[in-house]
């Protein structure tokens, strides 16, 4: 029990010292070299970060994610295990799969991500609390949905833990693309932090960095939904997104509550935000979105970069261009999926720009021009 107090407050007094420096979770499956950068990055920042180290298949095995081992000696790394909710159905095994796990990892940091319906949620409360006899020097945490809060038996489920996760975020997939959805809604997501308070257990909340695409069909019939690796709408569809919503985020920041963001930007990440965005929303500010242009003259002509800052875009963006003389011609060549109407020799007074990660600069045309943009 003492060890459990001290590390209440412990968690507690950590988080709320680093209020500006909130928590990541690091999801990516697949540890690229940018993946790598960012985790280096954000523990340089002293942040904390809760890494997807393993998830529990249908055809009932483990599929570890590569993670460096170095990543699991740094004392701010939880290891984030995954299971389906049919996992519950024999919860001897999924014990058994998660203490294989836990001693293979070599770590004392673990969060359980179960898809838990909550008509399992004492059979989770059972299993956890034999997780904490079986492991009790282990930190352990879980993630929860606003209705698991909703029931009585989620006391039983984070009274076996040291903290819990709250998930606010969440896409209920419309039927039709007319009716209405949102990545997070307001009423629930205060309701959930409401009712975390009242448990008398340290919690952080996890806010979304990143958006949904929803494909729809020409008849506007709700088709499939993609958290990640959206590869475009298939012939015959349309796709709109579900992105976060900067005013709410910044409301939820200012409950002056724990946070961990999910997910940790990555450079290209075309469905996150960008660091610069979290920066800002941390520090108290709603970002404006737009688009940026800049110009630099390279190797004799002028190269036009652009970058689309504080927003996750899916459609191209029209922008005007202000040259600083109008009369002033020259050839113009659009780069990136960038598109223009203006007669050859003369220069655009707009272009389309194809959209990109959040806060990434990209060339989207260069000239041969002794005009400059204003």
């Amino acid at each position: 029990m003492c060890r459990k107090i001290l590390f209440c407050l412990a968690f507690a007094l950590a988080l709320t010292a680093a209020a500006k420096s909130n928590g990541f979770y690091v999801w990516q499956r697949v540890w690229t070299p940018e993946v790598t950068e960012a985790v280096k990055t954000a523990r340089a920042g002293e942040r904390a970060l809760f890494v997807l180290a393993g998830e529990l298949e249908v055809s009932d095995v483990w599929a570890r994610v590569n993670v460096p081992e170095e990543v699991w000696r740094d004392e701010r790394v939880t290891a984030v295990l995954r299971a389906p909710a049919n996992a519950l159905e024999d919860a001897e095994k999924l014990r058994d799969h998660l203490q294989r796990e836990i001693a293979a990892l070599k770590t004392t940091r673990v969060q359980l991500d179960v898809d838990v319906p909550e008509r399992k949620l004492a059979d989770y409360a059972t299993l956890l609390k034999v997780l904490r006899e079986a492991l009790p020097m282990i930190e352990l945490s879980v993630t929860l949905l606003p209705a698991h809060l909703e029931r009585n038996e989620v006391a039983a489920v984070v009274r076996e833990v040291d903290y819990f996760v709250v998930q606010v975020h969440g896409i209920e997939a419309p039927r039709h693309r007319e009716e209405g959805y949102a990545l997070m809604k307001r009423d629930v997501a205060r309701r959930a932090v409401e009712r975390a308070k009242n448990l008398g257990k340290p919690f952080a909340v996890a806010l979304p960095t990143y958006a949904y695409v929803l494909t729809f069909d020409n008849a506007g019939k709700f088709r499939r939904l993609y958290a990640e690796g959206f590869p475009g709408a298939p012939k015959g569809m349309a796709a709109q997104v579900a992105a976060p919503d900067l005013t709410l985020l910044a409301e939820m920041l200012d409950m002056k509550m724990d946070v961990v963001w999910f997910r940790l930007p990555v450079a290209g990440d075309r469905w996150a935000l960008d660091m610069e965005t979290i920066r800002l929303l941390e520090n108290g500010e709603i970002p404006t979105p737009c688009l940026e242009l800049t110009s630099a003259r390279e190797e004799g002509r002028l190269l036009i970069r652009a970058r689309f800052r504080h927003q996750i875009p899916l459609e191209c963006a029209r922008v005007t261009l202000r040259w600083r003389d109008a009369a002033l011609r020259g050839e113009f060549f659009s780069l990136n999926g960038t598109t223009f109407d203006t007669p050859y020799g003369t220069l655009p007074e707009s272009m389309e720009v194809s959209p990109h990660a959040c806060g990434q600069w990209f060339p989207v045309a260069f000239a041969y021009t002794e005009n400059e943009l204003r």
